[in-house]
């Protein structure tokens, strides 16, 4: 999960707001207040590169909504804070390729790693399967985070397996310098200010395999879980 770096929010939508106190996002969701709602989901998108808050796919504008971090119907107050709003993607149409925002929906905990923390590019991992796993097996809140986003959804677990492949080969290939140069360049945003999607992969696989000898995982490390004691 790739930190967002937040941009300031857009004067249209602090504009708006100044001019409608007391507005909802139904408000800001009718018709005539189109420009204003593209114009954030502009800004949105453009701060992360164009991936999504989660997962890291390509963002488009017909396949993208604005998330709430902390969702509107639990946090009201944080409706209209732009620091609570992210873009996400829309998931897969099928109920096993659900993921992200959509698969969220209403549910949020202290246990989130949200993609607004700095710790979240520190939390996880990618295995050769391209499955996303916590770095440390006994951080349940990583685990909690994967479950309920269905972030090793079968769709995007292949696409990160793809991404693993490609640098895979490109190690056999390249010298080594040439290939740590290749990994640098690609976490960093091209001319448009776009990031790669898949980022995060492209991070943690590309500097495990910089470091000789080191080798990703097949499968998800497995948690062992403590015995509980019966008391008589």
């Amino acid at each position: 999960m790739k930190y967002i770096r937040k941009f300031p929010s857009p004067e249209s939508f602090e504009d708006w707001k100044r001019r409608h106190p007391g507005a909802d996002w139904h408000e800001l969701s009718l018709p005539h207040n189109a420009p204003v709602k593209d114009d954030l989901a502009d800004s949105l998108r453009s701060e992360q590169g164009r991936i999504c808050c989660y997962c890291e796919k390509r963002l488009t504008r017909r396949r993208s909504h604005i998330e709430h971090i902390k969702p509107r119907s639990v946090f009201p107050d944080g409706i209209l804070s732009y620091s609570n709003l992210a873009a996400s993607c829309n998931g897969g149409p099928a109920r096993q390729t659900a993921s992200c925002g959509h698969k969220k929906g209403a549910w949020y905990s202290p246990r989130f790693v949200s993609p607004h923390n700095k710790s979240c590019q520190h939390r996880f991992l990618v295995t050769a399967s391209g499955e996303m796993a916590p770095r440390n097996p006994s951080d349940s809140n990583a685990t909690e985070t994967i479950r309920r986003l269905g972030l090793n959804t079968p769709d995007l677990c292949a696409m990160r397996r793809s991404v693993y492949n490609v640098l895979l080969e490109l190690k056999a290939t390249l010298p080594a310098a040439q290939f740590e140069k290749h990994v640098e360049n690609s976490l960093l945003p091209d001319g448009n200010g776009l990031f790669e999607p898949f980022w995060s992969t492209i991070e943690y696989v590309g500097t495990m395999l910089s470091l000789d000898g080191l080798e990703l995982p097949e499968k998800l490390p497995l948690v062992k879980k403590s015995k509980k004691r019966r008391h008589r």
